[in-house]
């Protein structure tokens, strides 16, 4: 189905390049970036918070899983600082689907033997709470295997938080340049996770250098107010270039160009191929790149029965679910196109 589109649009030069990587060709690929809410994410030393009122904050914001590290976040929070040092660590990481038998943040902190009292549990706090952290925080910490954007990372950016990040992927759109960047030391594989992953199949993921992690963040409690003047610069930077109005012209501008190149006029319009197989149960799949709308109905032959019935497009696939002996017969908008036993 991609191969068949006129044109693709990425949010970053990353993932362009990783498009590129997979066969589809450069030119075809235009990025439009996403972008962040000047109006409510920017710089107010006004904003307090009871966890960061008078205190040297680090705050997390994500899902726990070993895509976002979370865990080594913490770890390297832990090794880092000494208990007489007045730091503490704010996380906002439950993860309600996890995979890992584990119900609570309380939990896996247990479990991994990272119980500390100088970090601060949140569980999932008000959109308003959240904005009120990444204003008042001393330093954001992200620092994942790979992110596709970082909402919170160039929210808290805008808001002129230092903020620590991994030096990967496509939070670089923005981030690359400002910040507080972590080395990536090498790439694994994603099969290498340890702990709580979804998809073990889909490449490789970067792996951050936890000891420069470590020594970021005490680099910014050190010399805070550099790291702060730094990021007051940074976050004009930001709200100018990643304002959702300028992002809307971005993306304004490249649907006009589209309509005037009009790519589909050069694509050769191949007519579309009705390919059905039974290896699993019946399916019908619709290959070709010709815009049309099929009904696809699945019928026992011996009862009469419609056992299913979906309406797809060109580029998808549709599959009747039983799986047992069934004397079908399929149709496509009301013609029979096969029948077989399965």
């Amino acid at each position: 189905m991609l191969f068949r589109s006129d044109e693709l649009w990425v949010p970053s030069k990353w993932q362009k390049d990783c498009t590129v990587a997979q066969g589809y060709p450069e030119d075809k690929i235009k990025v439009v970036p996403e972008g962040v809410d000047v109006h409510t994410f920017y710089p107010d030393n006004t904003v307090t918070h009871p966890l960061t009122k008078d205190k040297f904050t680090f705050f997390v914001a994500g899902r726990w899983d070993y895509r976002k590290s979370i865990k080594e976040i913490i770890e390297t929070f832990i090794k880092t600082f000494n208990n007489n040092e007045p730091v503490e660590l704010i996380i906002s990481v439950d993860n309600p689907f996890s995979n890992d038998g584990l119900k609570t943040t309380e939990e896996r902190l247990k479990h991994y033997g990272l119980e500390d009292d100088r970090i601060r549990i949140l569980h999932f706090p008000p959109r308003e709470e959240y904005i009120r952290l990444l204003k008042s925080c001393s330093v954001f910490v992200s620092c994942a295997r790979a992110e596709g954007w970082n909402l919170p990372l160039i929210e808290s950016m805008a808001c002129g938080t230092p903020s620590i990040y991994s030096n990967c992927s496509g939070q670089l759109e923005f981030a690359e340049g400002n910040g507080i960047p972590v080395r990536i030391s090498h790439e694994l594989p994603v099969s290498a996770s340890t702990y709580n992953h979804f998809n073990e199949n889909v490449g490789n993921y970067y792996e951050p250098d936890f000891k420069d992690l470590g020594e970021k963040m005490m680099s910014v409690y050190g010399d805070y107010e550099k790291y702060k003047s730094f990021a007051l610069v940074e976050s004009e930077e930001i709200r100018r270039d990643f304002s959702w109005e300028n992002i809307a012209k971005i993306g304004s501008d490249t649907v006009e160009d589209f309509m005037k190149r009009q790519p589909w006029k050069n694509r050769k319009i191949k007519p579309n191929e009705f390919v059905v197989s039974y290896l699993d149960g019946p399916r019908v799949e619709i290959k070709g790149n010709d815009p049309q709308e099929y009904k696809i109905e699945f019928i026992n032959k011996k009862t009469g029965q419609n056992v299913f019935t979906s309406t797809i497009r060109n580029g998808m696939w549709t599959a009747a679910g039983p799986k047992y002996h069934i004397p079908w017969v399929i149709k496509v908008n009301g013609q029979e196109i096969g029948r077989a036993h399965v």
